[in-house]
């Protein structure tokens, strides 16, 4: 349990991240799926909500694709590649979020979820709430453009 002074804290940062932050997004949160029985395929359920959320400036993160030879042998490293993962951390106030307790099925934001910055869609990796349950902090992956992986 927090004490008075932490929960005052909290609610400073989040007020003064959101004078400096802060951005209109749409959320998509899945609230159920439809299954399609005849086509085999599940169709998610989706309610879209804007909100002011708390977009922080994006995080660049050097990731390392090993070859699978590597993994399996252990052997010296012989194919694999460098490349950059951009993450945009998201905070979203829960009061803000209030249009979509009254949806049928919503149980909160998930890794299920994504989002609209700016035009570009972000999915949900990492969703937490903060120590005082006022807000989410959100971890986003930018989505892959349409037909991007296609030949996978």
């Amino acid at each position: 349990m927090l004490g008075i002074g932490n929960n005052r804290m909290i609610k400073q940062t989040l007020y003064n991240l959101e004078k400096r932050f802060s951005k209109t997004i749409s959320v998509y949160a899945q609230i159920g799926v439809t299954n399609d029985a005849y086509q085999g395929i599940s169709i998610p359920d989706v309610s879209m909500v804007s909100v002011r959320a708390i977009v922080l400036p994006e995080q660049n993160v050097r990731k390392y694709l090993y070859d699978a030879a590597y993994l399996a042998t252990g052997r010296n490293f012989t194919y694999g590649g460098l490349f950059d993962e951009v993450s945009t951390p998201v905070i979203i106030k829960i009061s803000r979020l209030k249009a979509l307790d009254s949806v049928v099925g919503y149980t909160g934001l998930s890794t299920n979820d994504n989002c609209i910055i700016d035009g570009v869609r972000y999915d949900f990796r990492i969703v937490s709430k903060t120590a005082d349950d006022s807000a989410y902090h959100i971890l986003t992956k930018q989505s892959p453009a349409v037909g991007e992986n296609e030949d996978e």
